[in-house]
């Protein structure tokens, strides 16, 4: 399920400290590769920077490390196609699913059926607001909660005063409507 949250920069989007952030492995793109950005000062070298980036990845470079999301997304650049898909998995099966999700990264309605134990959350940024895909409660413990649910014509079902509690009651609703629809 998409949900649309106000625009922000990627490092005001979570926050920090949540289990559901610690507990994922996380694929990030933007600028068609993952980009990082340092408030460069002379205090610290290029060199430790990269061994900084270093120190939060999986081993391919491909992932961010489960447990490390809080080192990296304070880093996090972004462009008008940043994406951010996090997702439970055994160790063993990371890296796989992290190339299928490369693949495949626009469409997590496709990922989830490929992986259907894998409790994907996913954020993308489309110029001037945030979508998310995934459960609620996931998404509730993930997200800055100081941030605004945004109203958009092609929402119906999101409220217009950005009323945080209707906001997720309503989303409840329609996940209970949806699962009752699949289940038909």
């Amino acid at each position: 399920m998409i949900r649309l949250i106000q625009d922000c920069e990627i490092r005001d989007l979570f926050n920090r400290g949540t289990q559901e952030g610690l507990s994922r492995y996380w694929y990030f793109r933007s600028y068609g590769s993952p980009y990082y950005t340092f408030q460069h000062d002379d205090s610290i070298s290029w060199e430790e920077e990269d061994a900084y980036i270093e120190g939060f990845l999986h081993s391919s470079g491909l992932l961010i490390d489960r447990g490390k999301f809080d080192s990296a997304f304070p880093y996090f650049g972004m462009d008008e196609w940043t994406s951010i898909i996090g997702f439970v998995s055994d160790d063993d099966k990371a890296e796989s699913i992290a190339k299928y999700i490369k693949a495949n990264e626009m469409s997590p309605e496709l990922i989830t059926k490929q992986y259907p134990d894998i409790k994907l959350c996913a954020f993308y940024w489309i110029a001037e607001w945030w979508e998310a895909f995934g459960e609620s409660e996931v998404l509730q413990a993930i997200l800055n909660p100081e941030l605004k649910y945004v109203e958009t014509a092609s929402s119906h079902w999101i409220s217009e005063s950005c009323d945080k509690d209707e906001y997720v009651a309503n989303c409840k609703l329609l996940d209970e409507i949806i699962g009752q629809q699949s289940t038909n």
